[in-house]
């Protein structure tokens, strides 16, 4: 017996475009960008893969889609979590701990990221311009306003503890989360003349 296909069900144009979205999203959770195909969320969705090309030109408009809204989350994660320590004067560490938890919970997600920003001139100016904002919100967390050494000086750390994580997740040997946070370089440590 043929395993049946999903269910096919009308929705709006951007009730669609959204779906196909989340779904390329949901499976870069678990998969490599290579493995995000139309094919695959044509079948997941339960649609023709004309119905994908009519949304998404190309398989690459297709993952910028979806690399944008995880680009975004993970800003979200992070901006919430530096709002939410404010009265406790930790927004740094919280910044540092929601990016951790991001790439802990999403690794081949960053992963698409890191590639499609080292490879495609489109989305590694989208991805610089996350890790300007992260490098924001240290200047936040520092309550400095930063000079032009000073923006160099906190995007040479947030790109430190960005490869830091990355290694971590790679090869955690007997890091824990919570030692990995802790331990994590102080901005704080940061003098900007």
């Amino acid at each position: 017996m043929r395993p049946s296909k999903p269910k096919r069900t009308r929705l709006s144009p951007e009730d669609r475009y959204q779906q196909l979205v989340d779904i390329a999203v949901e499976m870069l959770l678990t998969e490599q960008l290579d493995e995000l195909t139309v094919e695959r969320v044509a079948e997941i969705a339960g649609v023709s893969k004309a119905l994908i090309f009519h949304y998404f030109p190309t398989v690459r408009a297709l993952r910028l889609a979806a690399l944008e809204v995880a680009a975004r989350r993970l800003v979200d994660d992070i901006t919430q979590a530096v709002a939410a320590a404010v009265e406790s004067g930790t927004e740094l560490r919280s910044g540092v701990e929601a990016f951790v938890t991001f790439i802990h919970e999403r690794p081949t997600t960053f992963d698409a990221l890191s590639v499609m920003a080292a490879t495609d001139e489109e989305f590694g100016h989208l991805f610089q311009a996350v890790r300007d904002q992260a490098a924001a919100l240290v200047s936040v967390g520092l309550r400095i306003e930063p000079t032009e050494l000073g923006w160099l000086l906190i995007g040479g750390w947030v790109a430190l503890v960005e490869q830091t994580v990355r290694a971590w997740v790679t090869k955690p040997g007997g890091v824990s989360y919570d030692t990995l946070v802790s331990s994590t370089p102080d901005a704080e440590a940061l003098t900007v003349p």
